[in-house]
Order: structure tokens, then sequence, then C-alpha cells
């Protein structure tokens, strides 16, 4: 990341699938690209061409760290994907449960709108009625 920066290559630049570096590196759960890559400006919103955001790409990795950067950055946890899946519905496919936990709740200091819209849409609900994850809702 800091070589395409030092280049002065564009950040939001998408491949032949229209993903950025942010949501490679949001994949790779590589919490310092990706922390280095929001600092210069990168999309946290982007959409690939299956409309994917890097927050759907961080659900199948395993780092919260990536996904509190980018639901700070604005993420958003509700965001739906070409075939309607969201970030949290795909880490609870995969079972990556401390990746869901960290969308259904994350640090208090790092809420965002998209979370709180989140907490409020219901989904909440609809996470801790699936059994996926034990003591969601305090």
């Amino acid at each position: 990341a800091r070589l395409l920066l030092w280049a002065r290559a564009e950040v939001n630049a998408v491949d032949g699938l229209g993903a950025t570096a942010l949501h490679y590196a949001a994949g790779a759960g590589h919490h310092e690209v990706v922390k280095e890559l929001l600092q210069a400006q990168a999309d946290s919103t982007a959409r690939d061409g299956q409309q994917q955001t890097p927050l759907h790409y961080a659900a199948s990795g395993m780092s919260p760290d990536v996904v509190h950067a980018l639901l700070a950055s604005g993420g958003n946890p509700c965001a739906l994907d070409a075939v309607n899946d969201t970030p949290l519905s795909i880490a609870l496919q995969l079972r990556t449960h401390e990746v869901a936990m960290a969308m259904v709740k994350p640090p208090a200091a790092k809420e965002n709108e998209a979370t709180t819209s989140f907490q409020n849409s219901g989904q909440l609900e609809a996470v801790a009625l699936a059994g996926e994850l034990n003591n969601v809702v305090q």
C-alpha cells in the first residue's frame, strides 16, 4: 500500500472485477494496510462488480479490527450485494463469529450512523433469534 501511495497511484482504482485495493486488503485481514488506505481517502463504500463493499470482503476474514476500521469510515453492515447478501449475513454463513460480532457490537467509540441504523433495523434481533451469536443483545 505504501508503494502505491508513494507512487501516487489512484487509491480508488479498480481492477477488472471492479474491486479496489481496499477490497483486497479488507478480505485478507490486513488491518494496517486498510488503515493506510483509509487515511489516503480510500472509499469504504466502493462497490465491485458484484456490488460488494470492502466490508463484504472483510466478512470472510478473521480480523475484527478491519471491520471496526471500515465501520468507523462509513462501512455499512446492512449493504446488500447483487445477490442480496449483507456483510453480516456472509460472516454468519461462513461462521466468522468474531467478525460478525464486530459488525453487531462495535466499540462504542467507533459506532457510526450505519451501525446505529443496523441496530435499529430489526436485524440485530434476527441475528439473536438465529442463534448464531451468543449474548448479542445485552
